[in-house]
C-alpha cells in the first residue's frame, strides 16, 4: 500500500487480498514441505517422522482457523446490512406515517377554525343574555 490515504472500503479490500494471498502461500508452502517430506520422513527413523507430522497437522489447523474470523466478518457485515436495510425500512414507515399526518393536520385545521368560532359565538351569546336591558332596576 502507498502512503495516500484510501476510502475506508479500499483499505478492507487492500486487507482482504493480502490476507488471501498470505494464506495461499502458506498453503502453498505446506503443501511443498509435505510433498518434499513424505519421501524424506520415509527415509529418516525415529521421533522425527512423528515430530514433522504433528507439526504439519498444527500448520494444517492454523490455516483452517484462518477461515473462521472471515466467515464470522461475512456474517457481521451481512447481519450489520441487514440492520441498515430494516432502518431504511422504519425510515420509509415514518415518513409515510408524518405524511398521514399532515394531510390528517390539514383536514382538521378548518374544524378548529369552526370550533373557536363557535365558542366565540356561544361567549357573545352568553354575554348578550347576562346583560340586563336598560332600565331594569339592579
Amino acid at each position: 500500500m502507498s502512503g495516500s490515504p484510501h476510502v475506508g472500503g479500499s483499505r478492507l479490500d487492500a486487507l482482504r487480498v493480502a490476507s488471501d494471498e498470505l494464506v495461499d502461500h502458506v498453503r502453498a508452502l505446506a503443501e511443498a514441505v509435505r510433498a518434499s517430506g513424505s519421501s524424506a520422513v520415509s527415509a529418516v527413523a525415529g521421533p522425527v517422522p512423528g515430530a514433522a507430522g504433528e507439526m504439519l497437522h498444527s500448520l494444517r489447523s492454523v490455516m483452517q482457523q484462518t477461515q473462521a474470523p472471515t466467515a464470522l466478518l461475512d456474517v457481521l457485515m451481512t447481519e450489520i446490512g441487514a440492520k441498515r436495510a430494516l432502518l431504511r425500512g422504519l425510515q420509509e414507515q415514518l415518513a409515510a406515517f408524518d405524511e398521514e399526518l399532515t394531510v390528517l393536520e390539514s383536514s382538521l385545521a378548518p374544524v378548529q377554525a369552526w370550533a373557536h368560532q363557535w365558542a366565540h359565538l356561544q361567549d357573545a351569546l352568553v354575554d348578550t343574555v347576562r346583560r340586563r336591558p336598560p332600565g331594569q332596576p339592579d
